[in-house]
């Protein structure tokens, strides 16, 4: 657990972007969200809305607000979650959710990272340009939390 002077401890979560083929996989990935809002511990995952990471998302977000979860997506896999480019992704997200247009679009950082955030529902995202800086930035999010993040 955190002080309020540091930084929370970070999780750092790989799982699938379907929900298996057992219902326990589904079950279990809820109890998991269940146990980090318990120790008040933040997700870094990667960025999905579907499968497993969706759901411990979804659920940690839906028990401890937008601000326990971060996302890190490549642009590559965002045509996974139906769109091209993270603007198409803020309507596909709102038609497929049925929510407000609550997306928002940060720009202009040096590192070609795109900001998204659907924080009602899964926390912010942030778009990185491929796979081997999704695994940088995932890494420097849990290097930078609390004591005990990994």
């Amino acid at each position: 657990m955190s002080s309020p002077n540091q930084p929370l401890t970070r999780i750092c979560l790989f799982a699938g972007a379907t929900a298996g083929v057992s219902p326990a996989h589904l079950a279990a990935a809820i109890s998991l969200a269940h146990a980090m809002h318990a120790s008040k511990l933040q997700l870094i995952y990667g960025g999905g809305t579907s499968g497993l990471m969706g759901a411990v998302a979804r659920t940690l977000v839906s028990l401890s607000g937008p601000s326990s979860v971060i996302g890190v997506i490549p642009t590559s896999h965002i045509a996974r979650e139906r769109t091209s480019t993270p603007e198409a992704a803020v309507s596909t997200a709102t038609e497929l959710l049925n929510i407000p247009p609550t997306w928002t679009v940060r720009t202009g950082t040096d590192d070609s990272r795109a900001k998204l955030a659907l924080e009602e529902e899964y926390g912010p995202v942030t778009v990185v340009a491929d796979l081997q800086a999704r695994k940088k930035y995932m890494m420097e999010l849990v290097r930078d939390g609390g004591p005990g993040s990994g």
